[in-house]
């Protein structure tokens, strides 16, 4: 199940490199091309030893990734599918969104199971969810790219509308 995605300049696997288990709990799949680079554990440390400002930098990435998981579990838990649609919906529009031509649209193409993967529920849920906010003119989906439409009905939702 996707949790999250990244984008140009973003890292993963941070955690495990520093944690003192060695224990993998994390992958990652490329939706397109991609560099990666590998920083092993020992030049890791260092850096970290020899710049205190990059480990309290790191920290607060951690806890900001432990927020959005906790913000993730508890939408899961009490949201039903079209909530959570939204919800992420308004983080991707703010993480990758992009303006071209007075719309925003967001900088990847996602596939209707990678979008149900996300919202944790199956691909003809999410199908229907993402027709009926087409429906609503909140969003628009052409060639797997979704263009937001009305950024403020995102930005303002709650699940109590």
């Amino acid at each position: 199940m996707a949790v999250d995605l990244f984008g140009k300049g973003d890292f993963f696997d941070d955690l495990e490199v520093i944690h003192p288990s060695n224990v993998r709990v994390l992958s990652a799949v490329a939706m397109n091309d991609t560099v990666l680079f590998e920083i092993k554990r020992e030049p890791f440390e260092q850096m970290l030893a020899d710049y205190p400002l990059i480990k309290e930098q790191l920290m607060q990435l951690q806890m900001d990734r432990l927020l959005l998981s906790n913000r993730l579990l508890h939408e899961m838990k009490f949201h039903d599918a079209r909530a959570r649609a939204i919800f992420t919906l308004r983080r991707l529009y703010q993480r990758f969104g992009v303006e071209e031509q007075g719309e925003i649209r967001i900088n990847f193409r996602l596939t209707h199971q990678q979008f149900a993967d996300m919202i944790g529920t199956l691909r003809e849920t999410a199908t229907l969810v993402l027709k009926d906010l087409q429906e609503q003119k909140i969003i628009d989906i052409q060639h797997q790219q979704i263009t937001v439409l009305d950024p403020a009905y995102l930005l303002e939702y709650t699940d109590f509308d």
